[in-house]
Formats: C-alpha cells, structure tokens, sequence
C-alpha cells in the first residue's frame, strides 16, 4: 500500500492528481495509526508510539497548502522498506 501511495504521488504533476494521490496517502496513513492506537495491537508501545509521531507528521505536512511530496514519498519508502525486511 507504501508502494501504491508513492507511485500516485510520483505522479501528482497536476491538482487533480496531486488531490487524489494526497487523498490516498491520507486514507493510509489514518489506517495505520488507528491500527496503532489499537489496544490489542501486539508490537511494542515504544514503536507504535513512533509510528503515530511519523503518522501525524505526514499528516501535518499533507495539510499545507504546498505539501513536499518528496518528503511523504520519503517517508512511505522509509516505511516500505521497514516492512519488506
């Protein structure tokens, strides 16, 4: 879902793509920290806490009105990568 997410940012050279791609990453990132602040979520409270702090910064930035998108695609390769391995 990373992957997705990054390839429809690549591809945000308009409004309407950038619109729908930071739409996507949202719905995803929203997932992922209610899936952390879930209480029967079995990993360590240390790094779902992490987790959340990375969440609701990409958040933040995705709220500007000119969001950096190679700092969310960085982040969500980041990620990816930490879940591939």
């Amino acid at each position: 879902m990373f992957r997705y997410a990054n390839a429809m940012l690549r591809r945000a050279q308009t409004d309407v793509a950038q619109t729908r791609a930071l739409a996507d990453n949202r719905r995803l990132w929203s997932t992922v920290i209610d899936l952390m602040r879930d209480p029967s979520n079995a990993l360590p409270m240390e790094l779902r806490a992490s987790i959340v702090s990375v969440g609701l910064s990409v958040q933040r930035e995705m709220e500007r009105s000119r969001p950096d998108l190679d700092f969310l695609i960085a982040v969500n390769e980041d990620i990816a990568a930490g879940l591939a391995s």
